[in-house]
């Protein structure tokens, strides 16, 4: 899979297309803010985890027989 054109970066992730129309890229970010966006940092690994955070949430609820995206 290739991955094509930015469609939307937030504080927290990017979407990209990729060369197949159904599937989107999702990248998360390191990037910290708070007390609405006033302050700003990031943390080394930090989109990493929320990439398996959510992983892991998606695949329970398909475990459940719940469909997704």
């Amino acid at each position: 899979m290739k991955r094509k054109n930015l469609l939307y970066e937030g504080k927290a992730k990017k979407l990209f297309e990729t060369d197949d129309p159904s599937v989107l890229l999702v990248e998360y970010k390191d990037s910290l803010t708070a007390f609405n966006a006033q302050k700003k940092s990031s943390l080394a690994g930090k989109g990493t985890l929320n990439n398996r955070i959510s992983a892991a949430l998606l695949s329970h609820v398909a475990s459940k027989g719940i469909t997704t995206h």
